[in-house]
């Protein structure tokens, strides 16, 4: 991986791989910022390899790319992002679909955070993102970016990563 002058961080020139039934496209990630408050943004490749190996998803998802930052706080708290960036398959995307994608993102990040307490939509940096919240603190953001590709966001701590992702994803 190389961070361009852009701001946002970029695969080399190397083509999608295939995890399973889903290809990892680290070149998605190109969309996301090179840091959140100073703490890099670090391509995850094994969980993408996870999601991508979830023949479920060959379907609807064509590429699916993950990074992620971690700040240990000065206490035992920390500040933590993870960002899974997914290229649909064509014609799939519509408001039924966004929503079904939604509910099982939360549902997934929010079990081991003692459940789904509830939802929001609101506009950030002039787009369209749908908040989800867990019992424990811990926030997931959705946005629809371009035609095709879906940002989701899983985020804990008190400087809000997973907002700051949002308010500085690549045009």
């Amino acid at each position: 991986m190389t961070l361009p002058a852009s701001g946002s961080i970029s695969a080399s020139a190397s083509p999608p791989t295939s995890g399973g039934s889903v290809a990892i496209d680290p070149s998605l990630l190109s969309i996301l910022p090179t840091d959140v408050a100073g703490v890099p943004m670090q391509p995850a490749p094994d969980t993408a390899a996870q999601i991508a190996a979830d023949p479920s998803l060959a379907s609807e998802v064509e590429a699916v790319a993950v990074a992620l930052a971690v700040s240990a706080g000065s206490s035992a708290a920390e500040d933590l992002v993870i960002a899974s960036v997914v290229r649909l398959q064509p014609d799939i995307f519509d408001e039924t679909f966004f929503r079904g994608w939604r509910d099982t993102y939360d549902g997934a990040a929010c079990e081991p955070a003692g459940g789904v307490r509830g939802n929001a939509e609101s506009e950030i940096d002039g787009r369209q993102v749908f908040i989800g919240s867990c019992n424990s603190g811990v926030l997931t953001y959705h946005l629809r970016y371009g035609e095709d590709v879906i940002v989701s966001l899983t985020s804990v701590g008190e400087r809000r990563f997973g907002e700051q992702v949002v308010q500085n994803l690549g045009e």
